[in-house]
């Protein structure tokens, strides 16, 4: 494999600008804000602190690439054409996009690299799709009529990003966003918007027509609220917080506005006494761990059968007191940070909160004693068990590291404690038992399952709905089209 580069010089003192109508662009008021990194404590850059004006702004440019632009008339080949394109300018840039994010997050260099990938998949993936759109042929009465249905594109699309992945959620909304001709504007994190901008800036190599992509960079309060309330923009789409996406959908019922939501989970990982103890250990805390449990899909609860139960908490605490902690810069690191001191905060009154209700913390929860990581945003993992449903660590989405361990003796319990959350987006099982794994799989609910695995290889092409709390909205490129039927009389 090739050693990807890290280079000093592409962390950019700023101000980073913003991308409005493919061109780099300052606040209108001039107004930055700064952006630290969680590893150091200290400052990495400088950017456009938009304005409302500035969101406006985005949404005439996006508006009049859609209404008036050649992007939604160009042919389908012509649209994948471009979006191969971008596949490959992302495959090319993906060692300084990912050493922009790690900077920002603080998730590790070599697997923020491989999550990439991800990214230059969806772009090839939708350029595909943007050749092979779903249409279809009805039969209606023979001789005299045939009918047809196609997905159109929405028009203008508000899409508002987490800060956990950015550049890759970047390119799996925008591919989806762009492919049948519809246009955007994009409101990343303050946290984390380097990586965005930066691959933002260089659509334009690719061929993209200015305003089909926009960036505005600046506070939900502002950027975020003029975007969904605006009545230039068609669909809202949001991967963010319950109480966000309540409040977008509120906002978006005076116009019957289309959203698509992809929020919180609180998700069951469920292994039952057949399976391959070792390995159930090993996925377990690749499930809760990965990225420090900042996943929307991570496995946070962990529902095992009483009989294996201490045999797998055992080789759980084993391995992550093997995993190295420190610089995500470092190849050798396999634990970072937190996204931020309030992100590390919050984890830690969560640990305090569990030990309070009676949860029995086995492993970590705190602050690693080694002086070369107090600056940083760390926590070590925190393994409780002893946790029963209706505590704080069972109940609530901490989006962190923390794994809640619980028993089940039966089946039947074990589906009660997974369905027993607010949330339904993802959840795993584990069994040598084919029907019992597709029995439990169909009685979960949550929008996505894996089986004797986590986390999924098809993101673009098999993507997950969330249920209850953790979402709303088709999946794939089609909640971002609206159909149209034709019918059409042939015999006068």
């Amino acid at each position: 494999m090739t050693v990807p580069r890290r280079d000093p010089a592409w962390a950019l003192p700023g101000p980073w600008p913003l991308v409005i109508d493919g061109k780099p662009v300052q606040a209108s008021d001039g107004g930055t804000y700064e952006t630290d990194n969680p590893y150091t404590g200290e400052r990495l850059a400088t950017i456009a602190r938009g304005t409302a004006a500035d969101a406006e702004r985005a949404v005439r440019a996006a508006r009049a690439a859609f209404d008036t632009g050649p992007w939604p008339r160009l042919s389908p080949n012509q649209r994948g054409e471009i979006l191969g394109r971008i596949a490959r300018l992302m495959d090319r840039e993906r060692d300084r996009l990912s050493y922009l994010e790690t900077l920002e997050i603080g998730k590790p260099f070599l697997p923020t690299y491989t999550h990439m990938l991800q990214g230059v998949f969806a772009w090839d993936y939708f350029a595909g799709k943007a050749r092979d759109q779903a249409e279809e042929y009805v039969k209606v009465a023979a001789g005299t009529h045939f009918n047809y249905r196609v997905h159109e594109p929405v028009g203008v699309v508000a899409e508002i990003l987490p800060w956990n992945g950015p550049a890759v959620a970047l390119a799996q909304k925008v591919s989806g966003i762009i492919c049948t001709g519809n246009t955007v504007v994009v409101k990343p994190s303050s946290e984390a918007a380097l990586s965005v901008l930066a691959f933002a800036a260089m659509l334009e190599e690719a061929g993209l027509p200015p305003g089909v992509v926009n960036v505005v960079a600046g506070p939900g309060g502002t950027v975020g609220e003029t975007l969904i309330r605006h009545k230039g923009v068609d669909m809202i789409s949001l991967t963010g917080s319950v109480e966000t996406g309540q409040h977008v959908m509120q906002i978006a019922a005076a116009d019957l506005k289309p959203v698509a939501l992809e929020l919180g989970g609180k998700n069951p990982n469920v292994v039952f006494p057949d399976t391959n103890v070792d390995e159930a250990a090993m996925w377990a805390v690749i499930a809760a761990f990965s990225n420090n449990g900042q996943i929307c899909v991570s496995g946070s609860r962990l529902i095992v059968h009483e009989s294996i139960h201490d045999a797998v908490v055992e080789k759980i605490v084993a391995r992550l007191k093997g995993m190295r902690m420190g610089d995500p810069l470092d190849d050798a690191t396999q634990i970072g940070t937190v996204i931020s001191p309030k992100q590390r905060a919050t984890v830690l009154e969560y640990v305090q909160a569990g030990v309070a209700e009676g949860a029995t913390l086995v492993y970590g929860g705190g602050v690693p004693d080694d002086p070369a990581l107090r600056k940083g945003c760390f926590v070590t993992p925190a393994v409780f068990t002893e946790v029963t449903p209706g505590m704080r660590i069972a109940q609530e989405e901490i989006f962190g590291p923390v794994l809640a361990v619980m028993k089940f003796k039966t089946e039947e319990e074990a589906l009660a404690l997974a369905n027993g959350v607010d949330f339904g987006l993802a959840g795993a099982v584990w069994t040598a038992d084919l029907q019992r794994a597709l029995r439990v799989a169909g009685k979960m609910d949550a929008g996505q399952v894996y089986v004797n695995g986590y986390y999924s290889p098809a993101m673009s092409e098999s993507p997950g709905v969330g249920r209850k709390k953790s979402g709303y909205g088709e999946a794939g490129y089609l909640k971002y089209t609206v159909p149209k039927t034709v019918l059409v009389r042939i015999q006068q």
